[in-house]
């Protein structure tokens, strides 16, 4: 609890608060935008799997 802040009036109090609310929200959506980019990231990885197993590495000049 030391490191509690010690305000000197209700608006120190009142602003603090704002901030930390605007904080929260900037919080919540980077955190959502991040799921979001990891899931397209998981998909891309996921099709590029599927898309390497498709293809044969070998040279084939027989045909």
């Amino acid at each position: 609890m030391a490191d509690m802040p010690q305000f000197k009036s209700v608006e120190e109090m009142k602003r603090a608060s704002s901030l930390i609310k605007e904080a929260l929200k900037l919080l919540y959506q980077l955190k959502k935008e991040t799921g979001e980019t990891l899931k397209k990231l998981r998909q891309h990885q996921d099709f590029l799997g599927v898309t390497a197993a498709m293809t044969n590495n070998k040279f084939d000049i027989t045909s």
